[in-house]
């Protein structure tokens, strides 16, 4: 429990905030407000986090299961926590647009998130290698392999997003606007 409370307010709490300095994409003013009976989540982006969701879990499970085979349990259940982080981390730049590449956007032009996901990334270090963070997340040193496989797989959630937003932006057959702002269903007229 405490290390989800840790991914939840140390891992995201830096990018989460840094977020906010983000300047608009595009020509966010030229688009209509969303109409008065609109969701607050749109079921296009429910969809979109649910992708997300279950791609990260099965990363997330998958560095477990492999570092449980090929070490032990406190390393498992380490390298799952770290993935888990890191997967936010990457994920962070993925929130930045529903449509628009980071690549595009520029993968450091919020120099604020940049600075989120160092700090982020190194109190998990710390929460992996310094002793009274160990004792308290129960969490084991790892390897620089063992970083090298979080960090490999972690990042694919931003290729994966990054695929969808070139090849299929409205994959899930809404319309997803294209302000960071907001995901919102066709508005049907009577």
């Amino acid at each position: 429990p405490l290390q989800l409370l840790w991914i939840n307010l140390v891992t995201d709490g830096a990018p989460t905030v840094a977020l906010s300095q983000e300047p608009p994409h595009g020509r966010v003013l030229d688009e209509p407000p969303r109409p008065t009976n609109a969701p607050i989540i749109a079921r296009a982006l429910v969809f979109r986090i649910a992708f997300v969701a279950l791609f990260m879990a099965a990363g997330t499970i998958g560095t477990f299961l492999w570092t449980w085979v090929h070490g032990d349990l406190a390393q498992a259940r380490t390298v799952a926590f770290a993935t888990m982080s890191v997967f936010q981390l990457f994920n962070i730049y993925n929130t930045r647009s529903l449509t628009d590449s980071v690549f595009r956007i520029g993968l450091w032009s919020n120099r604020w998130v940049t600075w989120g996901v160092l700090f982020s990334a190194t109190l998990l270090i710390a929460a992996i290698h310094i002793g009274f963070l160990q004792t308290a997340l129960r969490t084991v040193p790892l390897t620089l392999g063992q970083w090298g496989i979080v960090v490999l797989v972690s990042s694919t959630v931003l290729i994966a997003e990054e695929i969808r937003k070139w090849v299929a932006p409205g994959l899930f057959g809404l319309e997803i606007s294209n302000s960071r702002e907001t995901a919102r269903a066709p508005v049907r007229v009577r």
